[in-house]
């Protein structure tokens, strides 16, 4: 299914948020949403995050898997950031393949988000980019 953008400001904005270090992250799961609404969610959250931020957004997939779409600000990528690193490791973790940008990456991986605790892996994945530039 696909939501007008009205409705996906408003799943942005009711995302799960948190901040690391100054970097804002955010992250959901809807089972309903389609992979281009996934991509939509994350240019919304880049627009409300212009800068130090990090996004991931999950749905189901209609093969029984599901979609993860990862989205990294300008600033971040060029403090050693990639979305598409985030992106294949979740997937690699998952059963899954992706790949993408550095400031934008999706993947389908082998088991359905639900249940998984997304956002702890986003902030250990941004702990660990931190950690390694210290």
């Amino acid at each position: 299914m696909n939501y007008n953008r009205q409705n996906l400001v408003k799943f942005v904005r009711s995302s799960d948020e948190d901040e690391i270090n100054g970097i804002s992250i955010s992250g959901s799961y809807n089972p309903n949403l389609s992979r281009d609404d996934l991509l939509v969610m994350a240019d919304i959250f880049r627009e409300m995050h212009p800068s130090s931020g990090s996004a991931l957004f999950s749905s189901d997939s209609d093969d029984g898997g599901s979609i993860i779409v990862a989205t990294v600000t300008d600033d971040l990528v060029e403090k050693g950031f990639s979305a598409a690193e985030l992106i294949k490791k979740l997937a690699r973790e998952d059963g899954g393949k992706g790949g993408g940008s550095a400031t934008i990456a999706q993947a389908g991986a082998g088991d359905p988000p639900e249940g998984k605790d997304w956002m702890k892996r986003l902030k250990d994945w941004i702990q660990s980019i931190i950690e390694l530039s210290q």
